[in-house]
């Protein structure tokens, strides 16, 4: 089988490419293209021992097995030592929605499961989760009318009793969410936005009317992305870039971190490596 090295990163990166238009998307994270088998992630810092940039050990972090269509998907989170921390299994419909996830760990113990719901126009309706003795822990209910979805978000106690309850508004058009958080203590209210501008895209987060996350992803060139996080006031608290190049199925290949320093230039940090395995490549 044909055996493909990549970096990844978590951040959400557009990239296009013919690949991409030609093959079907795994389904569920991270985006990967194509009949992807096994996806093994690891990562490796750069250090700077001797004023010279090199790379460290690699460190295992996930491992993420798919059947051949993709409807099933095994992952595993691995602690520093190489033990498995933590695995997740989940299961999609043909057309790609979660029907259930369930959670162990590191030893095979069941940690609980969600399960979705979805109406006769295949949207969500429902998601509950359970924790591993049965119980609900948390419940959410879903509702559509023209281009808004509302959702009832409901958290429970062992024996039953509501702990907390989250009602808000995605609008599905503008892509703004409004949400009230409510406890015992205290009521919360939270709206939060992805606002596609000339530059990019930036994302924002109020509590309580106070702005509490802003930030701004964009583009710099093919397989380039910049992010930059701001402060409430509006100055900038961090920034980093990120290159990346992609194999022939539009999966990514390489993905470097770079950070600005206080000097205004930037440097590597960190790089992401996934093997990917492909079904029907020898």
């Amino acid at each position: 089988m044909k055996i493909i090295n990549a970096f990844g990163l978590a951040v959400v990166v557009s990239l296009t490419c013919t690949a991409q238009q030609r093959e079907k998307r795994r389904f569920g994270p991270p985006t990967v293209w194509g009949p992807v088998r096994t996806l093994l992630v690891e990562q490796a810092q750069i250090i700077d021992p001797n004023g010279e940039l090199s790379e460290g050990p690699r460190i295992l972090l996930q491992t993420i097995e798919y059947n051949e269509d993709g409807t099933r998907k095994e992952v595993n989170w691995y602690a520093p030592e190489g033990t498995i921390s933590r695995k997740t299994i989940e299961i999609y419909d043909p057309d790609g929605r979660l029907l259930e996830a369930r959670h162990f760990s590191g030893d095979g113990t069941s940690q609980g499961r969600m399960v979705s719901l979805y109406d006769s126009s295949k949207r969500l309706t429902e998601q509950t989760i359970y924790r591993s003795n049965g119980s609900i822990a948390n419940k959410i209910t879903f509702a559509y009318q023209n281009n808004q979805r509302t959702h009832e978000s409901v958290s429970y106690d062992q024996n039953g009793a509501v702990l907390g309850r989250v009602t808000g508004t995605l609008d599905l058009k503008t892509h703004v969410m409004e949400a009230v958080r409510q406890t015992p203590n205290q009521i919360e209210k939270r709206q939060s936005s992805f606002t596609d501008i000339p530059e990019g895209q930036v994302f924002q987060e109020k509590v309580n009317d106070n702005l509490t996350q802003r930030s701004l992803s964009r583009p710099l060139g093919p397989g380039r992305v910049e992010w930059i996080e701001y402060n409430p006031d509006g100055t900038v608290k961090s920034q980093q870039r990120f290159e990346s190049q992609l194999d022939s199925h539009g999966n990514l290949v390489k993905r470097v971190r770079f950070i600005k320093d206080k000097s205004g230039d930037f440097h590597p940090v960190e790089v992401l490596y996934w093997t990917i395995e492909y079904y029907g490549k020898s």
